[in-house]
């Protein structure tokens, strides 16, 4: 079923899509990535604001400020999370971004290692189709690379260890 929902999605879109293997427990990594008030850990310089604005069982919506490449944006993102397997979002709100939809998949290994996918097809309006393709690359080297080095440094374990048991 979620096979037949990304085709139809990839359809609809410029769809890009990593993955990478993580030294972490599936937990460790889905608490990391679904706790997005801290995203500024580990998240780099392009997130200058997260704040949580709605919290409700599994969902969330999220107001950010972020940058990159000379442009600076303002948007909600609504999340859903699937614990320990998958966490997708998509805007709610924005001026300038007209569609910005993605997933993190997690797969437990059974080396206590986890995979991490992550898809992303992002449109932003009145920004030139070079800097867009830039842009989601970009996006995508930080919710990949940059959660996992945070997953694999001393500097996570502070912040896993408050996860809750």
């Amino acid at each position: 079923e979620d096979q037949e929902e990304e085709e139809e999605e990839e359809a609809a879109g410029n769809w890009l899509q990593q993955e990478t293997i993580m030294a972490a427990s599936v937990e460790d990594v889905f608490f990391v990535a679904s706790d997005l008030a801290e995203y500024g850990r580990w998240a780099g310089d392009g997130i200058k604001r997260v704040e949580v604005t709605e919290e409700e069982g599994l969902h969330r919506v999220a107001s950010y400020t972020a940058g990159a490449l000379g442009y600076m944006f303002d948007f909600l993102l609504g999340w859903r999370l699937e614990p320990h397997k998958k966490i997708s979002f998509s805007v709610k709100e924005s001026s300038m971004i007209s569609r910005l939809d993605g997933a993190y998949r997690f797969k437990p290994l059974p080396d206590g290692k986890t995979e991490v996918s992550f898809r992303l097809c992002a449109e932003i309006d009145f920004v030139p189709q070079f800097i867009q393709s830039s842009l989601a690359n970009l996006v995508i080297a930080i919710a990949l690379g940059e959660l996992k080095k945070y997953m694999e440094s001393p500097r996570s374990q502070e912040h896993v260890a408050s996860r809750p048991q």
